[in-house]
């Protein structure tokens, strides 16, 4: 981007910097032309918008378990001030757990993913870890609900390896 009263040579000199800072001081260009990085980012950046809509979902259902939203009582008290809410069923307890650590985790692996898109990251690498926390998420929670412990734990560690494969792909 040129600001004002620079010419053209020195804008480019400009965008040349970037460029070297980004290849991690490399004396090839950066290369920002190749398709399969638009494809793989395209597709990082599509996670985190589908995430979201999980992480959301699972705020809904831990809200409609905790509150037994199908009932007329439930519905009573979601529609109120919701003071003193019902004591939770050991299902509303592990929806309620499952909504915060996605919370928590979604707002890691976005921070990851939009990071490595404005980085210009080995696009490869991040989708390949952004795929495996994805899919370790879905997994995670339906596990979660289903109670089971170690593999839950497992999984959740699956998904943080696949955090730490996005933020290795941007060392």
């Amino acid at each position: 981007m040129r600001r004002s009263g620079q010419t053209d040579a020195e804008s480019l000199r400009s965008s040349r910097r970037v460029a070297y800072y980004r290849t991690g001081g490399s004396s090839e260009p950066y290369n920002n032309t190749d398709p399969q990085r638009g494809i793989h980012m395209h597709h990082v950046l599509t996670l985190v918008v589908c995430l979201a809509g999980v992480t959301w979902l699972s705020l809904l259902v831990a809200s409609l378990a905790r509150a037994k939203g199908w009932t007329m009582q439930g519905m009573m008290w979601a529609v109120s001030n919701r003071e003193n809410p019902p004591e939770p069923s050991a299902f509303a307890g592990r929806a309620d757990r499952t909504a915060k650590n996605n919370l928590e985790n979604f707002v890691l692996f976005a921070a990851l993913a939009l990071t490595a898109n404005a980085l210009n990251a080995d696009a490869a690498r991040v989708t390949l870890g952004a795929d495996l926390f994805f899919w370790s998420r879905l997994a995670f929670i339906v596990i979660y609900y289903l109670g089971i412990p170690y593999l839950r734990t497992l999984v959740w560690t699956a998904g943080a390896v696949g955090l730490g494969m996005m933020a290795y792909a941007m060392a």
